[in-house]
């Protein structure tokens, strides 16, 4: 029901002395009805939350409200690495898609395990596979850049980030790397599964900013048709009431957070927020001088513009 990830996250400026600015966030994903809540947040020294409220985000994938064309599938949404370890995902791609017919693939041995190399339209995947463990990496490396494919369908020349708060990166993107080096497969019954993973990744901006995430996913314990009710179904971060939270496939549609679940805004909610917007990009919606100022000058040309229809009309 759930999926939590805390990563550390370290940028870099290439073009200067080297700043480290270390920290933590947490994910959730909880899965209820077919519908898929995300919510994420950084949090403090202590992995406790910031109490930010900018850096909260909140998003619902839903059928129901946005089209079924929008519903998320299990492999569409898992994070890294738990994607990779439960769905071969990596850089939004299964590595079955990497090594593709489309490829360019090279094979060799090294020592104990199996080189493969594969350049495609989505980057160039290199995967070292052991064959006494049913053929599953015990490594990975990938690499994205100029025209290649990444999440969307989007190229990496075309990705334009903008980052949450200071410890992230902004800008334009140069390249994407993927790596783990020391994946921990383990026997379960008669095959392998990957039993743990440290997972980083790296993002080149043009600006010589490096943006570097690592995240690890370890099984304890695996457990088939587990029975759930709907007190398993509910975030682990604390999600203020009010909060805004964003339909994937109908950002359009005014929705909200009412302590409990996820449930449209009530059209004095929608007045309210649009009011605290205003007044943060600096205006005043009501009780100051611009709205009324805005009026009065709209009213003026209204009626200037009677006023020369009407002489146009008295003329003819």
């Amino acid at each position: 029901s759930e999926i939590v990830e805390s990563s550390r996250v370290s940028v870099t400026n290439e073009s200067s002395d080297r700043v480290e600015s270390p920290g933590f966030f947490q994910t959730d994903w909880v899965f209820h009805g077919g519908e898929m809540l995300y919510v994420s947040d950084d949090l403090d020294e202590n992995r406790r939350q910031s109490g930010s409220p900018e850096n909260l985000m909140i998003s619902l994938a839903s059928g129901r409200l946005a089209g079924p064309e929008h519903a998320e599938s299990l492999a569409d949404v898992l994070i890294e690495p738990v994607s990779l370890v439960f769905a071969g995902y990596v850089g939004s791609f299964s590595i079955v898609e990497y090594v593709g017919d489309d490829a360019d693939i090279q094979v060799q041995p090294d020592g104990d395990l199996v080189h493969v190399r594969a350049r495609s339209d989505l980057g160039l995947m290199q995967l070292w596979l052991d064959p006494d463990a049913g053929f599953l990496p015990r490594r990975l490396h990938l690499v994205k850049q100029g025209t290649d494919r990444t999440f969307g369908d989007r190229t990496v020349q075309d990705l334009e980030i903008r980052g949450r708060s200071e410890r992230w990166v902004s800008g334009s993107v140069d390249r994407l790397e993927w790596s783990a080096d020391d994946i921990d497969l383990q026997r379960s019954g008669e095959g392998f599964y990957m039993r743990s993973v440290e997972l980083d990744k790296r993002m080149f901006m043009t600006s010589g900013a490096v943006q570097t995430t690592r995240s690890a996913v370890t099984i304890d314990e695996i457990t088939f048709s587990p029975e759930f009710d709907d007190d398993d179904f509910r975030p682990l971060l604390k999600i203020p009431v009010g909060t805004s939270v964003s339909i994937m496939g109908a950002s359009h549609l005014p929705y909200e957070w009412d302590g409990e679940k996820v449930v449209p805004r009530s059209r004095q909610r929608q007045a309210e927020v649009a009011v605290e917007a205003a007044r943060k990009r600096g205006g005043s919606v009501s009780g100051g001088l611009r709205l009324p100022w805005l009026i009065g000058i709209n009213t003026a040309l209204i009626a200037a513009i009677a006023a020369v229809l009407w002489y146009q009309r008295r003329a003819a």
